[in-house]
């Protein structure tokens, strides 16, 4: 649970002491003092955060026995780091962006006395993403942390390609077919409040609020979180208002592959 406090003081930090003028990207941050530092560092810093470190702590992964679904490299931290990461990434910060790290292994590999590390996101990363924002009440900060901060920092064009989420109940599957096996997803026969439905659609000027389910105030698999007014579909950054089958949604400027 302490590696990468270790590597921050032992490597990190030196490394970024030493090469001012490189860009340096802290993949899959988890702690508070590295989220912390990148939030507070020189501009050349930057950091990726995943969707399961930002909705679960260490305890849903091992109260009341192992969930080897939730276990993954780096490991699930304390509850105060989630809190810090999801606080840094939900700022409006151009320093933390998207980065699923979504790792697939088939169950025998995760039910074994070795089981491989790695939680399976890829199947609803964007929805995962939607509902951290939404219960921080900074859904207008998704399609930055999503699609643009992440080319900003290195320089490369957006991508110009559309996608919508729906305010909309759903649960995933038990598990997928994965390569002649089975892969159990993250969040699984659990629900979500958001749903990927449309690739692209027509800007509007204005929407009303969703009538949709909002996700509840405690975060998955941590302690109850003070209760917030769901935000207004309306609130996203502008342009970014979208209509599909006559339902006001937020669009992202991420393409999901």
């Amino acid at each position: 649970f302490h590696r990468e406090r270790t590597f921050l003081e032992a490597v990190f930090k030196p490394l970024v002491a030493a090469r001012p003028n490189l860009k340096i990207v802290l993949e899959h941050c988890t702690t508070k003092e590295a989220a912390h530092f990148v939030r507070d560092g020189p501009p050349n810093v930057c950091a990726s955060v995943t969707p399961q470190h930002l909705l679960y702590n260490r305890n849903a992964m091992l109260a009341g026995g192992i969930k080897p679904h939730l276990y993954c490299m780096p490991i699930l931290k304390a509850e105060a780091d989630r809190v810090a990461l999801v606080d840094c990434v939900t700022s409006g910060s151009k320093k933390f962006f998207l980065g699923t790290d979504s790792a697939p292994h088939d169950v025998k590999n995760k039910h074994t006395a070795c089981g491989c590390a790695g939680v399976f996101s890829a199947h609803a990363a964007l929805e995962l993403y939607a509902t951290v924002f939404d219960r921080a009440g900074a859904l207008d900060k998704l399609e930055a942390f999503a699609s643009f901060n992440g080319p900003d920092f290195y320089g490369v064009p957006r991508n110009t390609d559309r996608v919508a989420l729906d305010r909309e109940t759903w649960q995933p599957p038990a598990d997928y077919g994965f390569a002649g096996g089975r892969v159990v997803p993250l969040c699984a026969g659990e629900d979500i409040y958001w749903k990927l439905s449309a690739p692209s659609a027509t800007p509007l000027k204005r929407a009303s609020p969703s009538k949709g389910k909002r996700p509840p105030a405690s975060p998955v698999g941590g302690p109850a979180a003070a209760d917030r007014t769901p935000p207004a579909v309306s609130i996203c950054a502008p342009g970014s208002l979208i209509s599909h089958n006559g339902r006001p949604q937020i669009c992202s400027g991420s393409k999901v592959v």
